[in-house]
């Protein structure tokens, strides 16, 4: 059974300036159960899905003239009971509108935690059938995206197109209702879209975390974004953000201000107070950034005085810094997995296997 709700707040979450649109759907989803959600005879509103597929070598989109609405459109339609999901009703009626079989389609995979989660939803009012005895009503269409070598044979469904066509990039940039569409999809084919997102997704199975109550972030950077929305979008309402005075600055109020991530200031009790030991240790400087702190009953040593490495190089680590957050997911799994949980007094590492394997999914979703 899909969970529609789960499915939009998937998909806010990384489209959450448009909570407002999709008002209407969130009051539709409290009212309505599974089934009154996809019936076509729900004349309030229903689900649909539809299908946007690009040529690859060409990069022509393909259309359908609508025979009653006497416009270009993309193929899509009615989800049916028969459908697993909206991805596969989308995919279904592609085949239908247009002959083009599933095998040869590369689908482009927007959330990777859901992979049920559309690139794009659209809101659009039916005006009414009467031959089909059908009243005016609103369709909340699920849009997924597909790619294909390239420009391949299409057999439209007379019953519903008139043509199609194989339409160019630029002008379907410009066609009427389909600008914002056209740049979230050039926004999805550009390389770094999300990439440090969609990476930390692929660690993780959302499953695994589902009887988790509560799960807490102490510290927040700029580059400990994606972890915090990657953490966001498994845990909802159970992440708590526990930030340090001054931690959040306006690039990191920027990309999480719409997130609705609730946070709790923490004291400066827990920072270790260098300055408190300098009269009883002698310092003797081993690098640039390594200090010896010594005296005769024992000695330490000190990186980079004390502030954290993520802190001290910045943004410089660049997608680097992932191969942590990543390591940090997947030795968090791997406790719940096995239970390990209430230990909590223990600290775990991964094995050579484990970081081999996510330095080759680093390798493989970076160094393309």
């Amino acid at each position: 059974m899909v969970n529609y709700k789960e499915l939009i707040e998937g998909y806010l979450l990384n489209n959450f300036t448009e909570k407002d649109k999709l008002e209407q759907i969130w009051d539709h989803l409290r009212e309505e159960n599974e089934d009154k959600l996809i019936d076509r005879k729900n004349f309030i509103g229903h689900f649909t899905a539809s299908a946007f597929v690009i040529a690859k070598k060409s990069g022509k989109i393909l259309m359908l003239h609508h025979k009653v609405l006497r416009k270009y459109l993309q193929p899509g339609g009615h989800i049916e009971k028969v459908d697993i999901n909206p991805l596969e009703a989308a995919k279904r009626e592609l085949f239908e509108e247009t002959g083009i079989d599933s095998e040869l389609l590369f689908y482009k995979c927007v959330e990777h935690l859901n992979e049920l989660v559309p690139f794009n939803i659209s809101i659009h009012k039916i005006p009414e059938n009467k031959s089909k005895n059908e009243k005016s009503h609103y369709h909340y269409d699920l849009q997924y995206l597909f790619f294909v070598e390239d420009e391949i044979q299409v057999t439209i469904n007379e019953l519903e197109s008139s043509s199609f066509e194989w339409i160019e990039w630029e002008n379907f940039q410009n066609m009427i209702g389909y600008k914002n569409i056209a740049k979230k999809i050039d926004l999805l084919q550009s390389s770094g879209f999300r990439a440090q997102e969609s990476f930390l997704s692929k660690i993780v199975s959302k499953a695994t975390f589902e009887d988790v109550s509560c799960i807490a972030v102490q510290h927040i950077i700029p580059s400990s974004i994606p972890l915090i929305k990657t953490l966001k979008k498994i845990f909802g309402d159970r992440l708590l953000i526990c930030a340090k005075p001054n931690s959040i600055n306006q690039e990191v109020w920027n990309e999480l201000k719409g997130f609705g991530i609730r946070m709790k200031v923490a004291s400066r009790d827990d920072e270790f107070d260098l300055n408190y030991i300098n009269g009883e240790y002698r310092i003797n400087n081993e690098g640039d950034y390594l200090t010896e702190y010594k005296n005769e009953d024992n000695y330490f040593y000190v990186l980079n005085q004390g502030i954290p490495a993520n802190f001290a190089v910045s943004s410089a680590l660049g997608n680097y810094i992932l191969l942590v957050h990543a390591a940090i997911l997947f030795i968090l799994q791997k406790n719940v997995k096995s239970e390990r949980c209430d230990n909590l007094h223990s600290i775990y590492s991964l094995s050579e296997t484990d970081n081999q394997y996510i330095a080759q999914l680093w390798l493989e979703h970076f160094n393309k």
